[in-house]
Formats: structure tokens, C-alpha cells, sequence
């Protein structure tokens, strides 16, 4: 029986799906996906536990099973066309090593809210470094038709930052990953999706109501919160539409004034290389296009670490600021 393919474009690929993504808007149909996700399967003759599997030894990850093995590994075919990712108590992935294809056999049933979250994050991520394009950990809004890109530490605020802005009007690009695509030798950030992941507080301050499953992210509870992240006339459908890079804000210290300050090259490329997605898993080929890709990124856009206020109810300040500064860059 032929499975059912659902079509989305993410991150700058068509994608066809064998899993439906929960709550992600479904695309125009392309003769030829750029990634093909298979549900259930793994690639003929390779099967989890085939002899043709080789450890790798990219990252240690010191947590254990029950019988004693890493709770994560990477396996690598025995002719070095697939990378078998495993993670203990979720899900055995298999990818393609050109990054046109992945198959997910999960550990157990789980709810679709978390394999979903699964693939957009960790699984597309990968892929993406595959393909060549560098995945950052940030999340981006439009503001003037370009793309402001918002970092920070774990809990900086960066995913309610961008909810602030959905709720004023402004277009999500994306949340919790960045693509990161040269665009005639202009860095842009491709679409990703309307899922952003917010603390309680957040999602109450920011929003209608939740519309997701809770997820633990780094021990945290978040809510899955969607918003129409396109820009106003496209009624809601996933285009092809990058927008080039304006500006880099760094969340820092709260203040009682929201002000930035230029970040330093060195400070600016540090601060970029702790927020490239997946490090941990890239071979040292992906790691060195990344830093090159990082380091054109410092050179190509300003960076800022930026200080706000706190509190939900004076996010309004932090937007006008941003819209302000963005503005008058382009003038």
C-alpha cells in the first residue's frame, strides 16, 4: 500500500512527509521534494541493529541505559551513505548523508505534539547541516520586510520575544531554528514554522490559550502556542520567501530602558558559535562550513546585545525600539 505524502515547505525545502506534522499548514506539491521523510521504515538492508552499522565517536554522551549503552548514539553505514542517530526511549532515525531523506522508527507511541516537535527541532536540524545550510539556535521575526534574529541563553526570552511580536502583527519567521541560506552572497533566513514554545506565564500573557501538548524542554513545561507566521497577503500558505538578515540581537540583562550596544567581532562570533544548532553531532567537514558561514555572518550583519525591561507588560517597548532601529537602518 502506498502511504499518504503531506507536503510542507520549511526552512527553504519542499518537504514530503510519510508523518503529518501536527498543526503545520500543508504546501503546493512540488514533482520533486528536496527532503522525503519515511515513517515506520528503515532503508533496505539496513535495519537498527544490521552488522553494517560503525560507531562514531562525534560527541560522549554519559547517560546510560538500563543495559548499560549510551542513552544516544551515531552509527555510520559501512559505505558512509547513512548516519544512524539513536535515542534512547524515542525514536531510531536514519538520514540520508546528502540530506535528501530520513526515516524515523519511534520507540513507542508517544503523542503526535512531541514527534512533531521532534522533527522540526533535532531530526530537520541535522538534515540541515547535511544539505550544507547552518541551522542556528535563534528565532526570527520580520520587521520592514527583513529578518531580525533574536539570541540568547537558555530562558533569555527569545521564543516570548517573538510572541510579543506575532501579537503586535509582525510575521514569525521562525522559532527555535534559523536557516541560514546564501542568497547570492546575501545571508537570508528561510521560512520555518508558527510553532513557538512558551512557559505558561508566556502563553497566558501573550496569547488566546495554548493549542499544544506541554513539552519538556530542557526540564522545563512549554506550551505549543501557533501563529500565522506569513506575511500579510498570502492567506496563510508556506512560500518560498527569504529575507535577508537586518540585525543580530543578543537577550542579555534585564534594565529599566531598553537600549542595545554593538557587540565586538570576537564577542559577536563566540556568541554565534555556542548558537549553532546540533554542534554536537557535526563531523569536523560540518563543523568547518559552519564557522566559515559564521563568520561571514559577523562580517555581513551588525550585532547587538540587547537590554529590556522585565515583564510581559513592557514588551511594547522592546518592539517599538526594534521597529525604530530596523527602520531607520533601511532609510
Amino acid at each position: 500500500m502506498t502511504p499518504t505524502l503531506h507536503h510542507y515547505f520549511l526552512y527553504g525545502l519542499q518537504i514530503a512527509s510519510e508523518y503529518p506534522l501536527e498543526d503545520i499548514q500543508e504546501a503546493a506539491v512540488r514533482a520533486q521534494p528536496d527532503i522525503r521523510i519515511y515513517d515506520g521504515t528503515m532503508p533496505d538492508g539496513l535495519e537498527v541493529e544490521s552488522p553494517l552499522w560503525q560507531p562514531q565517536n562525534r560527541f560522549d554522551d554519559s547517560r546510560q541505559t538500563s543495559e548499560g549503552e549510551q542513552a544516544q548514539q551515531i552509527r555510520l553505514s559501512a559505505d558512509g551513505q547513512f548516519i544512524q542517530f539513536r535515542i534512547w526511549h524515542a525514536a531510531t532515525v536514519v538520514f540520508e548523508a546528502s540530506g535528501s531523506a530520513m526515516w524515523i522508527r519511534w520507540a513507542g507511541e508517544g503523542h503526535d505534539d512531541i514527534k512533531t516537535f521532534n522533527i522540526l527541532g533535532p531530526l530537520l536540524g541535522f538534515l540541515l547541516h547535511l544539505r550544507g545550510i547552518t541551522p542556528l539556535h535563534a528565532s526570527a521575526i520580520s520587521v520592514h520586510g527583513r529578518a531580525v534574529l533574536f539570541m540568547g541563553a537558555s530562558g533569555a526570552g527569545k521564543s516570548t520575544t517573538v510572541a510579543a511580536f506575532a501579537q503586535a502583527g509582525y510575521p514569525v519567521i521562525a522559532d527555535d531554528i534559523c536557516a541560514c541560506h546564501d542568497q547570492g552572497g546575501v545571508l537570508t533566513v528561510a521560512p520555518g514554522h508558527a510553532r513557538v514554545r512558551l512557559l505558561q506565564d508566556a502563553a497566558s500573557a501573550l496569547t488566546r490559550r495554548p493549542d499544544g501538548a506541554l513539552i519538556e524542554v530542557h526540564g522545563r513545561q512549554k506550551w505549543n502556542v501557533s501563529f500565522h507566521s506569513y506575511p500579510p497577503g498570502e492567506g496563510g500558505i508556506v512560500q518560498a520567501a527569504y529575507l535577508p538578515i537586518a540585525r543580530v540581537y543578543w537577550l542579555a540583562e534585564r534594565e529599566p530602558v531598553v537600549r542595545a550596544e554593538g557587540m565586538t567581532g570576537v564577542n559577536a562570533l563566540i556568541n554565534v558559535m555556542r548558537n549553532i544548532y546540533l554542534w554536537f553531532l557535526m563531523d569536523i567537514a560540518m563543523q568547518k562550513r559552519a564557522m566559515l558561514q559564521a563568520n561571514r555572518l559577523i562580517k555581513q550583519v551588525p550585532f547587538y546585545q540587547l537590554h529590556a525591561p522585565q515583564g510581559h507588560d513592557r514588551l511594547s517597548e522592546l518592539i517599538a525600539f526594534v521597529d525604530r532601529a530596523v527602520g531607520e537602518a533601511g532609510t
